[in-house]
Parts: C-alpha cells; sequence; structure tokens
C-alpha cells in the first residue's frame, strides 16, 4: 500500500505543479508549456482521490484542499488522507494501483549508491512498486 500511495501523491504533484506553471504562464499571457508525461495520469488520480473524499472526513477533505492550495508544503497531508481513504474503503487501493501501472514510466535511468556503514546515500528518482533485495551481503 504504501508504494502505491507514494506513487499517487507523486503523480499527483507532478499534475498540481504542472498547474501552478499553467496559472504563472497565462497571469504573464505567455503560452502554455508542454505538459510532462505524468500530467495527465496524475490529473486521473487526483479526479479518483477528490471523489473518495466527497464521501470521506471532513479532516480528510480539508487535508486535500490543503494540498491542492500548497502542494509541495502538503505533501503529507495528500498522504495521510490517501491512507485513510483506502483504509476506509479497500477497493480505492485497487482502482489507485491501475492508474499508477498507467503512469508514464521513464526508461534507461542510471545512477550510482554509495554503501558506508551500513547507510545509503544517492539520488533516487522514481517511484519503486516492487521489492528491493541487497544481495551484497
Amino acid at each position: 500500500m504504501d508504494a502505491v500511495i507514494t506513487g499517487i501523491v507523486s503523480l499527483v504533484s507532478a499534475y498540481m505543479t504542472y498547474r501552478g506553471v499553467v496559472a504563472t504562464a497565462e497571469a504573464q499571457h505567455a503560452p502554455h508549456p508542454t505538459p510532462p508525461a505524468e500530467a495527465a495520469t496524475g490529473e486521473r488520480a487526483l479526479a479518483v482521490v477528490q471523489r473518495a473524499a466527497a464521501t470521506g472526513t471532513e479532516d480528510q477533505r480539508q487535508d486535500l484542499m490543503g494540498f491542492e492550495r500548497n502542494p509541495s508544503r502538503n505533501q503529507d497531508q495528500l498522504r495521510r488522507a490517501v491512507r485513510e481513504l483506502i483504509e476506509a474503503n479497500p477497493a480505492l487501493l485497487t482502482e489507485l494501483r491501475s492508474i499508477l501501472a498507467t503512469a508514464p514510466t521513464t526508461t534507461n535511468i542510471t545512477g550510482s549508491v554509495s554503501i558506508t556503514g551500513g547507510s545509503v546515500t544517492g539520488v533516487v528518482t522514481g517511484v519503486n512498486t516492487g521489492t528491493i533485495i541487497n544481495t551484497n551481503q
């Protein structure tokens, strides 16, 4: 469930960021920028979360509104609301998982990870929806 929530929050955040860029462009009478690949999927995910929140608690609706008002600051609120909505309606997890499965993926991601004293540091991009296994025993 955590991986789905993280993926959905990432998609919705990307969509909300794009909406902010579009609003800025409109205010400056500039052309709209090209939407990122995940914007359409993020928009769909947001609609599903909004629909679920409409039948949820007032706190869940407030968390969602707080996120919509300031996505970069209130991602934890969205994460909490989505978790609570899924716990109240397990079918929502299946719906969000199917949306996440249609999200565009980036290929050819490369990077490096340094392991020192049992901690891992490095730049991480994307969402892991599977299992990470350490084969270096």
